[in-house]
């Protein structure tokens, strides 16, 4: 069920960066306007996995997965993506021995807010092509020469 999708996430209208998307599901229901995004994780802690989701942040893949799948309707299919709705579950699978199986339903609101955060990655990204500069930060360049912590 894997789903791929190379696609221009546009920073401005006549700029944007090439990117590539590979969904472990995609369901496009046309009659009733629906996308549904699944996403596989094996974890440890299964029966913790809220935590997991937060410290890999999860919802900004899903985000990432959702800006293609957007612009997949519009490009591809020639569909308005602003008339149909979407939904978003990641399907937890235990690596401990039971193999155990646990599909969280994540709310889109968790998922949208991330978008402030793709954006600045792909302006981040856009600023690299364009100078050549890869081996820091673009903070790095444009600051004093230090990098920031998130600690």
């Amino acid at each position: 069920h894997e789903f791929h999708i190379n696609w221009t996430y546009y920073v401005k209208m006549a700029a944007g960066v090439e990117c590539k998307s590979l969904l472990d599901g995609l369901t496009l229901d046309f009659k009733n306007k629906k996308a549904i995004i699944y996403d596989l994780k094996t974890t440890q802690k299964l029966w913790h996995f809220e935590d997991s989701i937060e410290q890999y942040d999860y919802c900004r893949q899903l985000c990432y997965y959702y800006q293609a799948v957007v612009w997949y309707l519009k490009y591809e299919l020639k569909e308005d993506p602003n008339s149909w709705t979407f939904g978003f579950y990641i399907i937890g699978i235990d690596t401990t021995g039971s193999y155990e199986i646990r599909v969280f339903k994540i709310d889109p609101f968790n998922v949208f807010c991330k978008k402030d955060t793709i954006m600045n990655i792909m302006k981040d990204i856009m600023w690299h092509q364009y100078t050549g500069k890869w081996e820091h930060s673009r903070e790095y360049y444009e600051g004093d020469g230090s990098e920031h912590l998130n600690l």
